[in-house]
């Protein structure tokens, strides 16, 4: 096959690209490749890569062979993609692209701005303003049944409360019953770690199986309420694009609908359960920073934030700003390249997979300072050591896929911290402190907290 004939019309067709002998790396042991060196020590895995091979290298993780792109150089040549030339579609189409087929993730170029489109309305600021009241409640009547007589594992109590969020927001149906609730927390998480599975086939008991399995309930549950909310006036997200209309005037299959939904409602509150836990893995440790964001909220003289009152949390926004950095919710990024190219002075074949760390960029000591320290105060306007590079800094991705929910995460999250502080101070309850990366990073012990009321 001759792939470097591969076009724009037909780039979907063709398999991932495996003969990269020519570009420097590693593919690691049979099978598994280098995904257990990653699984281990992610940052590690990139460093050495990058000391060995330079910024650009081969790299096999499981049933993928691809390159390994470094340094947010590259990252601005790739996820700009000013010659049309990385398919998001592709990237994804073997890990998150087999459950949310259709999402906006893996969408291309005409298609992806057309579908966007769909989903505009619903994170513009104005509507966004909308939200928060409802985000307050929410939020409120979770963090007011946290007993502090009892040990809180915060990672599965915030993972509950912005599940629930998302449900009030993008569905119109809060407070969920705790069967439902875990039912759908199940799904969530079994098409998470089904993405990383080894054995990508529906072989029963495999993650791969139950992924399946979690994605098809989901899509059931969505499918089963599209023409009552295509016929009702409801404002919910979800009602809103039911009624949503193609140019040329019919509804969005309820295919693309339940795509959408399916991959907005993990993405809201999967991504922003990480940064919320490891805002409060940081905070539980430094006293100081925990008591400065209290005083700041406390100084805004109320129990519940305003739109308008986001920016007012400066040091809050660097404290968000800071755990994203250093744990990006999105660990790594994909593109599959469409025709040939070069990339750091390497040849870069037709359908070749690229992997795109963010988390790299972020540790470079070439745009940072101290970069291994959790140090909020690198964001502030005096040192702004986020805007030494348009892509040293990129926990939201970048140019047309940059992630459509980055502002409705960063209220979300404020709204949060606002109302938790103002209740509690809170200190670590366990001395097992170890942060897994994939599929999603989190805290492997549930973050266990000892919660102290304010008088």
């Amino acid at each position: 096959m001759n792939t470097a004939a591969t076009d724009l019309l037909d780039y979907r067709q063709y398999p991932d690209n495996s003969e990269l002998g020519h570009i420097p790396g590693d593919r690691g042991f049979p099978v598994l490749g280098r995904l257990p060196s990653l699984l281990k020590d992610y940052l590690g895995t990139m460093e050495d890569h990058f000391h060995r091979f330079g910024p650009v290298s081969r790299i096999r993780l499981s049933h993928m062979e691809g390159v390994l792109l470094l340094g947010p150089d590259l990252l601005q040549q790739v996820l700009l993609d000013q010659s049309r030339n990385f398919s998001s579609e592709m990237g994804y189409a073997r890990t998150v692209g087999v459950f949310y087929r259709g999402g906006l993730l893996v969408r291309d170029f005409d298609e992806h701005r057309l579908h966007r489109r769909i989903m505009q309305s619903a994170f513009r600021n104005t509507t966004i303003q909308g939200y928060v009241p409802r985000m307050n409640r929410v939020l409120e009547r979770h963090i007011a049944s946290w007993d502090p007589k009892q040990k809180l594992f915060f990672f599965s109590a915030i993972k509950n409360a912005l599940l629930d969020v998302a449900s009030e927001i993008f569905l119109g149906m809060g407070n969920l019953d705790k069967k439902e609730l875990l039912r759908l927390q199940q799904a969530f998480v079994a098409i998470s770690e089904g993405s990383m599975g080894i054995i990508n086939r529906a072989v029963p008991g495999t993650r791969f199986d139950r992924a399946l399995k979690g994605r098809r309930y989901l899509g059931e549950y969505l499918g089963a309420m599209i023409e009552e909310r295509r016929t009702g006036k409801g404002d919910d997200m979800f009602s809103l694009m039911c009624r949503e209309r193609t140019e040329e005037g019919s509804f969005f299959s309820n295919e693309d609908v339940i795509a959408h939904l399916a991959f907005l409602w993990f993405a809201a509150h999967d991504t922003t359960t990480s940064a919320l836990s490891h805002i409060i893995y940081y905070l539980k440790s430094r006293p100081l920073w925990q008591q400065r964001l209290y005083q700041e909220s406390l100084s805004l003289g109320k129990q519940e934030l305003d739109f308008a009152d986001m920016d007012r949390l400066v040091q809050a926004n660097w404290v968000f700003m800071e755990s994203l950095r250093l744990h990006p919710s999105v660990p790594m990024l994909s593109r599959r390249s469409i025709r040939e190219c070069e990339l750091g002075g390497h040849r870069i074949p037709a359908n070749t997979l690229l992997f795109m760390p963010p988390a790299f960029a972020h540790y470079m000591d070439a745009w940072w300072t101290r970069p291994l320290e959790f140090d909020p105060g690198r964001f502030s306007p005096e040192r702004a050591e986020h805007k030494r590079h348009a892509f040293s800094y990129i926990p939201f991705g970048g140019g047309a896929h940059k992630c459509i929910g980055m502002h409705f995460a960063r209220v979300n999250a404020l709204c949060f911290l606002h109302l938790f502080l103002l209740r509690y101070h809170f200190e670590a309850a366990g001395s097992r402190e170890h942060l897994s990366v994939l599929p999603l990073p989190k805290p492997t012990d549930r973050l266990p907290l000892r919660l102290h009321p304010r008088s």
